[in-house]
């Protein structure tokens, strides 16, 4: 069940989420670097999890490299979206910040 008080768990990013990052435009050496900050929540209706990437270097330098979901600002997260219960994974509009993005 859905605990909104949940503060969420810190990872690796899985074979999934890597692909559409780099389809996204980022570099794959970063990709292989950065972390994922996961926690359950709804999303119109439905169960999702939601999801936070971070480059552990630059968001908690002195901390290594797990952040828990809520522990992150905004100004330290690379891409940001949800997984649908189906596999599906979704990305808030922005586009990634300028971590080995490609050019337009």
């Amino acid at each position: 069940m859905w605990n909104p008080f949940a503060k969420g768990t810190a990872d690796i990013i899985t074979a999934n989420l890597r692909q559409h990052l780099v389809t996204r435009g980022m570099a794959g050496p970063v990709a292989d670097r950065i972390r994922v900050a996961r926690r359950q929540g709804q999303y119109a209706g439905r169960s999702v999890t939601f999801f936070r990437v971070y480059d552990p270097d630059v968001a908690a330098p002195d901390r290594g490299d797990v952040l828990r979901f809520d522990e992150l600002k905004q100004a330290d997260v690379v891409e940001a979206g949800w997984t649908e219960t189906d596999g599906a994974i979704k990305f808030y509009g922005h586009e990634l910040k300028g971590y080995g993005t490609k050019p337009a």
